[in-house]
């Protein structure tokens, strides 16, 4: 798998803060489901599980809500081990999640690629050796609201605040292809950017 060079990334380019519509799902949820690894629980909804006003507002970009993925931490952990979202099937790597907090808090961090290799596979992520280095090179609160974040290069996430329940939309193009290009999202829903 390619990697994607972050080398000479200024701040603030990983995650953008957004007005998204609140509630999100139609049902309120809260989900204890079998636990995968470390006290975290992991369960995809599919679009029905979203509500229309949610649906229209990505129609308006020309995107098509396809899946929730709701993450549960019942613990603290310092920090989750980096890594990079993916299709396990096809090892393309997700562009983006529009992640809304519901319960807890939690601060999403992204490292610098440069020199990392790949070295274990679990669920849908390309995990990293834990003992390698990276410089961080950005952040993001959620306390601050639902956030673009970008889940293609590697990040991680601190659990501040427990239990944290996380629902992250994933989303492609309305006629069905993938989204490929971070730039070219932001610019797509800008008008729902807020100021940082």
């Amino acid at each position: 798998m390619s990697s994607i060079s972050t080398e000479s990334a200024s701040k603030h380019c990983w995650f953008e803060l957004i007005d998204f519509p609140s509630p999100v799902l139609k049902e309120p949820i809260d989900y204890r489901g079998p636990i995968t690894r470390g006290g975290r629980n992991l369960v995809y909804l599919y679009g029905d599980s979203a509500t229309e006003e949610a649906h229209r507002w990505f129609r308006n970009y020309g995107l098509d809500l396809k899946l929730i993925s709701m993450f549960w931490r019942l613990t603290p952990r310092n920090s989750a081990v980096m890594h990079v979202d993916r299709v396990k099937e096809t090892d393309r790597r997700i562009v983006c999640g529009f992640n809304v907090e519901l319960r807890g808090r939690g601060v999403m961090k992204w490292f610098s690629e440069d020199n990392l290799t790949w070295t274990d596979t679990f669920d849908a992520y390309r995990l990293y050796d834990e003992g390698q280095y990276a410089p961080e090179i950005d952040r993001c609160d959620f306390s601050t609201g639902p956030c673009l974040v970008r889940t293609d290069i590697p990040h991680s996430v601190e659990v501040v605040k427990w239990p944290r329940l996380v629902c992250s939309v994933r989303v492609c193009y309305e006629d069905g292809s993938v989204l490929t290009s971070w730039e070219e999202l932001v610019q797509r829903v800008s008008p729902s950017l807020r100021p940082r």
